[in-house]
């Protein structure tokens, strides 16, 4: 009243009935999986990176039956905009796994990535996880609008708000800030921390009108300024 079936093939889902010789008769088909999920795939620790894509490589271990992976990355947010949200994940069906490309990323952000593979007998755990940061590029915006603080005789303070999110494409590290007249000559420059936002140009002449303009940088370069008459 029982049999082992052998041969089949690991990770592979059956369905099993049995028929009685005497008249022919099936019984109602079963269901079954042979063998085991697959083990966790490996990641290498060097992802290859450009400005919006990720590729990562590994390998599962042999003797794992592949039938598909899930890929699945999260954004640092501490690094640039808290509230932007990219994280995701991708499900491919493959006889194995190499690697895979993510694409859509911002630039300048770091990510940590994972991979399950599965067959079927179920998803098998989770690899290690990879962290890789996109290649930044010079901001692509502005910082918002400027206020004029206080003016005397020789110098100008100014404040401004952010460059907007999607417009950073890396970590603002500082915001240069110039002040030239109306002959077109820079009279004044300060450097002031990302976390200031305001700034004070001093050694100016007085009676002079100038262009006080704002401009982001970050890893990769200066980002266009925004200029307050």
């Amino acid at each position: 009243m029982s049999h082992t079936l052998t041969g089949l093939t690991n990770g592979e889902n059956y369905t099993i009935s049995i028929v009685a010789t005497t008249n022919g008769l099936s019984s109602p088909p079963v269901q079954a999986t042979v063998g085991l999920v697959p083990s966790a795939p490996v990641l290498d620790s060097t992802p290859t990176v450009t400005t919006t894509t990720i590729a990562i490589s590994g390998s599962v271990p042999s003797g794992s039956v592949v039938t598909g992976y899930v890929v699945q990355w999260q954004r640092d947010t501490s690094l640039v905009c808290p509230d932007l949200s990219d994280d995701g994940s991708i499900t491919e069906t493959s006889s194995s796994f190499t690697g895979h490309t993510i694409t859509g990323l911002e630039p300048g952000n770091r990510y940590t990535i994972t991979v399950t593979v599965s067959n079927g007998a179920g998803s098998g755990p989770v690899s290690n996880a990879v962290a890789a940061m996109t290649t930044a590029t010079a901001p692509s915006g502005a910082p918002g609008p400027i206020t004029l603080v206080t003016v005397t005789p020789n110098s100008a303070t100014v404040q401004w708000g952010e460059v907007p999110c999607p417009q950073r494409n890396g970590e603002i590290t500082d915001y240069t800030v110039t002040a030239t007249n109306s002959g077109g000559m820079e009279e004044g420059t300060a450097s002031v921390d990302v976390d200031a936002r305001q700034a004070t140009i001093s050694g100016l002449t007085p009676s002079t009108q100038y262009t006080v303009s704002v401009a982001a940088v970050n890893s990769a370069g200066t980002g266009p300024p925004l200029p307050s008459l």
